[in-house]
This record gives structure tokens, sequence and C-alpha cells, in this order.
């Protein structure tokens, strides 16, 4: 296997077990009512992240592999997002109802949405735009999302929610969410 193919495996693998740490530490360590959990939980808050880093490093990687011949990569990728924005929705939002209950369960962003979203536009974004271009782009819908977050109050409950989407959390809604434009922005 290629080393550069090596490397990004695992990255992602690293991201994966942290993931994996956090939501341990998260039930176990919460359970327990012990202070080891603090730092556990807030080294594992680097897995979101690099998880959303290195998937859009690696649709760049892809985009510029595919320029050598066809690839049915962002048809794969685009199945898999919707995946992950109904069905995955869906069985995560039923999982989270005994803890938290129907409404907030409803209204709680996952991280699995923004990434669907990200793998369904990003195969589409990516081979147009350059990569100064991208980084505009993740530049603006960063500086959106602060915007969204901390500048914009609406007092319609439909436009509340699209604010509590794009920019994260505010007083209506819980404080555990994960907005679309500043995720898309690190993706």
């Amino acid at each position: 296997m290629n080393n550069r193919l090596l490397g990004i495996d695992a990255s992602r693998g690293l991201a994966m077990l942290l993931v994996c740490l956090a939501h341990f530490g998260f039930v176990y360590f919460a359970a327990e009512g012990s202070p080891d959990g603090g730092l556990l939980y807030t080294v594992t808050m680097l897995a979101s992240p690099t998880f959303m880093v290195i998937s859009g490093m690696m649709m760049g990687f892809l985009a510029e592999r595919r320029k050598a011949g066809p690839s049915n990569t962002a048809r794969t990728l685009v199945g898999r997002g919707i995946f992950l924005l109904t069905v995955g929705h869906a069985l995560i939002v039923i999982s989270c109802i005994p803890r938290l209950g129907l409404d907030a369960a409803l209204t709680r962003g996952f991280i699995t949405d923004v990434i669907g979203a990200a793998i369904i536009v990003g195969p589409w974004l990516i081979p147009r735009l350059g990569v100064a271009a991208r980084a505009l782009l993740a530049a603006a819908l960063y500086a959106a999302a602060i915007f969204v977050s901390w500048g914009w109050a609406p007092t319609a409950p439909a436009l509340d929610l699209l604010d509590y989407a794009l920019g994260g959390p505010n007083i209506g809604y819980p404080r555990v969410n994960f907005p679309l434009l500043p995720w898309l922005a690190l993706y």
C-alpha cells in the first residue's frame, strides 16, 4: 500500500479511536463521577475536528487522483451522506430518546449529520474550486457561523431553529450541537 494512503488511514484510525474513547469516557466517567474523566474527555475532544480535517483532506486527495481517470467515489459518498442524514440520523435520535427525551433528541444536531452533509457537498464542490478558493470559502463559512451564532437573534421559531442548525447553540435548544457552517468550514 502507498505510504501516503497508509498515513491517511492511520490518521483516520487514530481519530476514530479518540471518538470511541470520548464516548466511553463520557458515559463511564460521568456515571462514576470520577474526576479522571475530565482529562480524557478534554483530550478526546480532538477526535471530531481531526476526523473532519482528515476527511476533507482525503476528499481533496481523491479529487486530484480522479483527474487521472474516472471514479465512482462521488456517487458512493453522496449515497453514504444521504444514508447518514436519513437512516443514520433516525437511528441516533431513537437511541437518544430514553436518555434525553423526545423533544431534546429531535432538536439535537449530531456529528454524523455534518459528516453526511459534507460528503454530499464535498465531492461536488472540491473538484470545482482550487485550494485558495476552498480556503477562502472555509473562512467565509466560519465567519458566517460566528455571525449566525453571535449576531443573529431571530424571534420566529423556525428561524431560531435555522440559527441553531447553522451556527450553534442558543438559549432555546440543547447546548450540545454540531452546527453545519463551522464544521463544513473545517471540512
